[in-house]
């Protein structure tokens, strides 16, 4: 929450939260819910994560990134190694509209994401034309992932 104002120093400190989410009954239903409306649990996930940021951050425009793998860029494609780039996704939220109207669209947005996947994310800054010098990542301040593991 806004509750003061932003510092303009910036810094590299930060926050992780891990929790356990929901029983695997659970998500289950929600998986169901998710192909009903046709898009992915992920997506699923994300459209939740964007309603309750806007909530906390009383704006109606959030953008949260994810880490995506961009290994269809030709030159890395043979290498090993951890190469994720992040991936900006704008939740742009209408008060009017359906939750899952809002979940089918940010699911478009991260399958045009991927789709483009060969922009670089200095590139992605460039094109948003945000001023430099911020101490901020210029286009998020949280990342979001959702891993699923098998309790067995």
């Amino acid at each position: 929450p806004l509750d003061f104002p932003r510092s303009h120093l910036g810094g590299l400190e930060g926050n992780c939260s891990r929790f356990e989410f929901l029983s695997e009954s659970q998500i289950v239903v929600l998986a169901k819910s998710a192909s009903k409306i046709g898009v992915s649990l992920n997506a699923l996930f994300l459209a939740a994560f964007h309603v309750l940021l806007s909530k906390w951050s009383n704006s109606d425009d959030v953008v949260i990134g994810l880490p995506a793998a961009m290994r269809d860029i030709a030159s890395i494609q043979n290498l090993i190694g951890y190469f994720v780039s992040p991936l900006p996704i704008r939740g742009e939220i209408n008060k009017k509209e359906k939750f899952g109207t809002f979940a089918q669209r940010i699911h478009e947005k991260i399958m045009m994401g991927i789709k483009h996947g060969k922009l670089s994310f200095p590139e992605i800054v460039s094109a948003a034309n945000v001023p430099p010098g911020s101490p901020f990542n210029p286009v998020f301040q949280v990342c979001a992932y959702y891993m699923s593991f098998d309790a067995q």
